[in-house]
C-alpha cells in the first residue's frame, strides 16, 4: 500500500540500506566484533601476569612450578589471539578467516559450555549454590559468570552467521571442500 512513500525530502524511506543480498557490511561487523571479543580477555591479562612475572622474579612463586604457570599462561591467551586473527581474516573476506572463526568460536563455546555444566554439577554435589561457592572460595572479590556466558552465545551467533549460505557465497568456495 505505501510502497513508494516518501518523506518530505527527495530520499525515498529505507534509502541508504544495504541490500538484502549484500552481506558484506555484517560480515566485515562479525569480523570487527571477532577482534573486540580477542582483545577483551588480552587487555584484561595484562595486570595479572605484570603481577605474576614480578612475584615469579622476586622468587615468591617456587622455581619448579614456573613453567607450568608459564604454560597456563601461554595456553591462555592462545584463543584471544587466534579470535583476533580469524577476526582479521573475516574483515578481509578470507575464506581461512572464516573457518578459523568458526573452529575458534566453536571451540570457545564448547569450553565454557563445559566449564557452566561442571560448575553446576559440583555445586549440585555440594549441595550449595553457586553464589554461596564464589563467596566461599573467592573472597573480597567480585566474580560473575555471565560475561563469559554471553561472549560464547556471541561467538555462537558468529559462527551461525558464518555457515549462511549468503555468506559463504561472500567467503567464495574452495572446490571439493564444503564447510
Amino acid at each position: 500500500m505505501m510502497e513508494g512513500f516518501q518523506t518530505g525530502s527527495s530520499t525515498p524511506v529505507g534509502a541508504g540500506t544495504p541490500e538484502r543480498g549484500n552481506p558484506m557490511s555484517l560480515i566485515k561487523t562479525v569480523g570487527i566484533c571477532a577482534i573486540i571479543l580477542g582483545l577483551i580477555p588480552l587487555l584484561s591479562y595484562i595486570r595479572p601476569i605484570a603481577y605474576l612475572f614480578a612475584a615469579m622474579q622476586s622468587g615468591q612463586i617456587p622455581r619448579e612450578k614456573v613453567p607450568f604457570i608459564l604454560a597456563a599462561v601461554s595456553l591462555s591467551l592462545v584463543l584471544p589471539v587466534a579470535k583476533i586473527i580469524s577476526g582479521w581474516g573475516v574483515v578481509k573476506v578470507q575464506q581461512w578467516g572464516r573457518r578459523v572463526a568458526i573452529g575458534v568460536f566453536t571451540i570457545d563455546f564448547l569450553l565454557v559450555f563445559a566449564g557452566a555444566v561442571h560448575f553446576c554439577l559440583y555445586c549440585y554435589r555440594m549441595r550449595s549454590t553457586p553464589s554461596e561457592l564464589y563467596r566461599q572460595f573467592v573472597a573480597g572479590t567480585s566474580a560473575a559468570m555471565w560475561p563469559a556466558y554471553i561472549f560464547a552465545l556471541i561467538g555462537l551467533l558468529f559462527v551461525a552467521f558464518l555457515y549462511r549460505d549468503q555468506v559463504k557465497n561472500a567467503f567464495g568456495r574452495i572446490p571439493g571442500v564444503e564447510l
